[in-house]
């Protein structure tokens, strides 16, 4: 069996499934770093610490 698509087109199509994979790559890390954002911090937040005064 050949291949009858001329090569420009499969390059082209290749292409094209690359950059949506990167797109999509792009896409999955943005979103991980918009949950870790939007997570609130363990345990209480620390507003001010006490100073010993001498």
């Amino acid at each position: 069996m050949t291949n009858t698509r001329p090569r420009t087109s499969l390059l082209g199509a290749a292409a094209a499934a690359a950059a949506e994979a990167v797109n999509e790559a792009l896409a999955a890390a943005q979103a991980r770093e918009t949950r870790a954002l939007a997570a609130p911090a363990p345990g209480p937040a620390v507003t001010s610490v006490p100073v010993p005064v001498p």
